[in-house]
């Protein structure tokens, strides 16, 4: 698609109709384990026997969940599509903030080397915070127009609240952690009754983010319940665009015509469903071998080592694929051409190094 022409770039415009139908698998994306959650609290409270749990509890786990699903939507429909794909990535390791707060709130003197723990944990809070005030300050110079940039903080603040269970311990010296550690200790045997009725809320709430978030995006606000066009093949205009070169490189004589030549293509109709499949399989397989590996107790190398590996390997891999995908457009043919991640031109690493951390 590029033969002898390595210095113009493509430009795919979609349509607000196939911004919809990504919108829809992404929400169909976070139901699935919702609703698995929600048959198999059913399931055990109907077939099994149950304990109803405190008005406090249902409150504080009715809390937190409702802040990570917002947490969560923001990131997905707000946050993360006005970010090029490295950004992104990094972002999301700045989701841990609670967790971490908690966690260092928890530890006790009976903990061998306490002191350093807790320099550890500060630090990892510190690192934590670059999310909430570094990258708003690096987009907002780039783009002051974005009223989103300012999403950054309570979106990853808010998605936190989703792992709080982890990281409290009723032993804790500080009460508000000691009674968090009690909730943790009576959902031993509430958990189904509550989570009967608070994965259906989550649905509830991650839809109603969705559609307010995605009436900031579209022109027209119906569209987002237009399924039946939504679903079906859109017209997308490729746009040829010359990109900008450095003085000392000499370009051919079709790049120096201030000319943009467009063309118009036919989305894949099936190109959402196979991503949506293919996302709910790979989750599955990492909740199966996620969950046998705690079984069997081999969760600190099995589990925990492959989870902190997630974010650095996907980087490497994003990398590689927007470097490959500059030097050949046609590279990927598995994926649609109209398709792929937001990358920089250039030597993306660099261009990270001294322009974004410079």
């Amino acid at each position: 698609m590029v033969e002898g022409a390595p210095e113009k770039d493509f430009k795919a415009t979609l349509p607000d109709e196939e911004n919809v139908v990504w919108a829809w698998m992404l929400f169909f994306c976070f139901i699935v384990p919702e609703l698995g959650t929600w048959f198999r609290s059913t399931r055990m409270c109907v077939f099994k026997s149950w304990k109803k749990p405190l008005l406090g509890d249902i409150f504080w786990v009715w809390t937190f969940e409702t802040l990570h699903t917002i947490g969560t939507a923001l990131l997905i429909f707000l946050v993360l599509p006005d970010l090029d794909v490295i950004k992104g990535a990094m972002l999301t390791n700045c989701v841990a903030f609670i967790p971490g707060l908690f966690g260092m709130l928890s530890r006790t003197r009976k903990e061998s080397h306490v002191a350093l723990k807790v320099m550890m944990d500060l630090l990892a809070l510190a690192c934590q915070l670059t999310g909430f005030v570094v990258w708003p300050i690096i987009e907002y110079g780039k783009n002051p127009d974005s009223w989103r940039i300012w999403l950054i903080p309570p979106a990853i603040f808010f998605t936190s609240f989703g792992w709080w269970e982890n990281y409290v311990d009723k032993q804790s010296k500080f009460g508000p952690i000691k009674y968090f550690g009690r909730i943790k200790e009576r959902l031993w045997r509430t958990r189904y009754f509550c989570y009967m009725f608070v994965s259906l809320w989550k649905i509830l709430v991650f839809f109603t983010v969705m559609v307010l978030s995605m009436g900031t995006r579209l022109d027209d606000f119906s569209t987002v319940f237009d399924l039946r066009t939504a679903f079906s093949t859109h017209s997308i205009n490729v746009t040829e665009v010359p990109q900008s070169l450095s003085g000392l490189l000499v370009p051919d004589a079709s790049t120096v015509t201030p000319l943009e030549h467009t063309q118009i293509i036919s989305s894949h109709r099936g190109a959402p469903i196979y991503v949506f499949l293919i996302q709910v399989f790979t989750a599955w397989l990492c909740y199966i071998f996620g969950k046998f590996a705690c079984k069997i107790c081999i969760q600190g190398f099995s589990f925990a080592f492959p989870i902190n590996l997630t974010i650095p390997v996907s980087i490497s891999l994003l990398i590689t694929a927007c470097g490959l995908r500059f030097d050949n457009a046609c590279s990927f043919e598995v994926i649609p051409a109209y398709l792929f991640w937001e990358c920089k031109n250039g030597d993306i690493l660099n261009d990270f190094l001294n322009n974004d951390l410079g």
